[in-house]
Parts: structure tokens; C-alpha cells; sequence
């Protein structure tokens, strides 16, 4: 069993937005930030490896739900450590491709 959430900002990061500026930026006609926060997924056993983490976010699948497969995302890395791990994702390459992502997340956590 194991959970996910998007990770708080770092203060050593470059700040980011809130998925709610981004889409009130983009209504406004405003610049697109393609920067995605770190995933982190916490209460995992210790069977799992960074191959596993990567293989939840870069293989297509369907969810429990009646919507479209999920398209692979693409992992920049993954941090493992004791039972959690931060899930370091590629930039989006567009406002839609960074909703996927968010939705994608939100599924796979039960939100």
C-alpha cells in the first residue's frame, strides 16, 4: 500500500506556481509554466525499487475508471528512500500535457 501527493516546494527551488495560477495565467492569456512539482509517494514496503516507481508512472494503463488509458509520463528520476520516494518528472510539453499529468496523479490517489 502506498500513497501519493504532490511534494511541497523546496526553499533551494526555483519557485513554482499552483496548478490554480497556471490556469488562471492561462485564461488571462499568460505564459504557460511547464514545471511539474515532485510526486512523493510515501508508505511503501521495502520491496519496492526505483524500476517499480518508474514503471507506475512510465507504462500505459487503465485506471478503475470508465476514462481513456493514461499515455506514459516520463521520469527524470527517482529519489527511494525508506519507505517513500520523490518522483522527479520531465517538464510538460503543454498546458494540456501538464493537466494530463495532474489528473493522472489525482487518479492514481484516489482524489
Amino acid at each position: 500500500f502506498f500513497w501519493f501527493a504532490m511534494a511541497d516546494q523546496d526553499q533551494d527551488m526555483e519557485p513554482r506556481s499552483s496548478p490554480a495560477e497556471d490556469a488562471a495565467r492561462s485564461e488571462e492569456g499568460g505564459d504557460f509554466s511547464p514545471a511539474l512539482r515532485p510526486v512523493f509517494l510515501g508508505n511503501l514496503t521495502g520491496q519496492f525499487q526505483a524500476a517499480d516507481i518508474r514503471d507506475i508512472f512510465e507504462r500505459p494503463h487503465q485506471p478503475d475508471s470508465p476514462e481513456a488509458p493514461f499515455d506514459p509520463i516520463s521520469v527524470e528520476r527517482v529519489d527511494l528512500k525508506r519507505g517513500y520516494c520523490f518522483v522527479f518528472l520531465h517538464d510538460a510539453n503543454s498546458e494540456e500535457h501538464k493537466k494530463r499529468i495532474q489528473t493522472f496523479v489525482n487518479v492514481i490517489n484516489g482524489m
